[in-house]
């Protein structure tokens, strides 16, 4: 039963992708951060997320707002 439920969770975020929106996790990889460190900086050192159907959801210009926010570096190494 619960292979079901995860089917059914995914239909909304498929559908949301599908309309421009980005995951908490699809954000966190572009921002070169994990996931928990995304949603415990929200509403704190980052903007709140949007929330759609109780999916918390980012559009493509949020990454570089949210990078530009923190300064948080991107995903390519530098240094060297």
């Amino acid at each position: 039963m619960r292979a079901g439920s995860a089917g059914a969770a995914r239909v909304p975020v498929l559908q949301l992708r599908e309309t421009g929106y980005l995951t908490v996790s699809e954000v966190a990889k572009a921002l070169g951060i994990g996931t928990t460190t995304l949603r415990r900086r929200a509403g704190t050192v980052y903007p709140r997320a949007a929330r759609i159907g109780g999916i918390r959801v980012y559009q493509e210009a949020d990454v570089e707002l949210l990078r530009r926010w923190d300064k948080v570096p991107s995903t390519t190494p530098s240094g060297k």
